[in-house]
């Protein structure tokens, strides 16, 4: 175990010394690597086992550095981007926004005050928009209007 502690301490002081932004990570990946596919955790005392820790790969800079900003180009095949509901009922909030319950059980409010024709028992569609948000919809008309989920 001294003689492990020893080589560490020895690549640690190999990677500090290295002037590279970029190498000086790598080899401290690179090393913890190494570290972390050596360690053995010990269960609670009532067990008695010992297990090998599988150690997550870690990515290197250039790895981090190439998927950077790329993240909604990773799409995940089991993503809904469209659902198509019935209204079951729409009432108005205070401010004159519609709140819209349907078939399924879920509600739906306007965030924006704009024209938007539709009434009981219309089929419409919820789609994801840009930054996050939904909009409302009717194939009908081409209609649509910005909405958040409420329940």
């Amino acid at each position: 175990m001294a003689n492990d502690n020893s080589a560490i301490h020895k690549q640690l002081r190999i990677c500090s010394a290295l002037s590279d932004n970029t190498k000086r990570l790598a080899c401290y990946d690179q090393m913890t690597q190494k570290v972390q596919s050596s360690i053995i955790i010990q269960e609670p005392i009532k067990t008695h086992i010992k297990k090998q820790i599988k150690a997550q790969p870690i990515k290197s800079a250039e790895q981090r550095t190439a998927k950077f900003g790329a993240q909604h180009l990773e799409k995940d095949v089991d993503e809904i981007e469209k659902i198509d509901l019935t209204i079951a009922k729409i009432e108005k909030s205070l401010r004159g926004l519609k709140i819209f319950h349907f078939t399924n059980g879920q509600v739906w409010k306007e965030s924006s005050k704009k024209y938007f024709k539709v009434k009981k028992g219309d089929k419409v569609f919820i789609k994801k928009a840009v930054f996050g948000s939904f909009i409302i919809g009717t194939n009908k008309n081409n209609q649509i209007t910005k909405v958040k989920r409420v329940k």
